[in-house]
């Protein structure tokens, strides 16, 4: 067995077996860049991103935006779904194609998959709302508290 081929093997699951992501609920996205690389530094690229963020809800009813922080290789977005016939991945497909698009570089800028984290109380929502609004502040992602299963 090839290196590679025993990697796959043994990849991580991010999505929860036999769940709807169209449920109705608040869903916590993390998007990173391939390989970590800074795209979003200026305040113009910042200002691209956060406008196609803010067009998800134009395109697909019953998806809104309850926060959202763009980093310089990552993105957090917490998502509310409400009676949408797309399931959260099909919007996260959606938004890489159309930031990829805009971004004009014919290659994407995004790593493969993203981390999701359904938010299951008000507890929960309080704490991560936090933790994006302060993400700025961090040097390092630490998502690992919300997305270990």
């Amino acid at each position: 067995m090839s290196e590679k081929s025993h990697l796959l093997r043994y990849r991580k699951h991010l999505r929860l077996r036999d769940y709807d992501y169209r449920e109705n609920g608040y869903y916590f996205v993390t998007l990173c860049t391939k390989d970590r690389k800074s795209y979003f530094v200026s305040e113009k690229d910042k200002s691209l991103i956060q406008e196609k963020i803010e067009q998800i809800p134009l395109f697909f009813p019953g998806i809104t935006i309850d926060q959202a922080v763009v980093m310089p290789n990552h993105l957090h977005v917490i998502f509310i779904i409400q009676s949408s016939d797309k399931s959260l991945g099909q919007v996260i497909q959606a938004f890489k194609s159309w930031v990829t698009r805009a971004w004009g570089l014919g290659r994407s800028i995004w790593q493969p998959n993203y981390y999701e984290h359904v938010i299951r109380n008000e507890m929960a929502l309080r704490q991560i709302r936090e933790y994006v609004v302060n993400n700025p502040l961090i040097d390092q992602i630490n998502c690992e508290q919300f997305y270990t299963l």
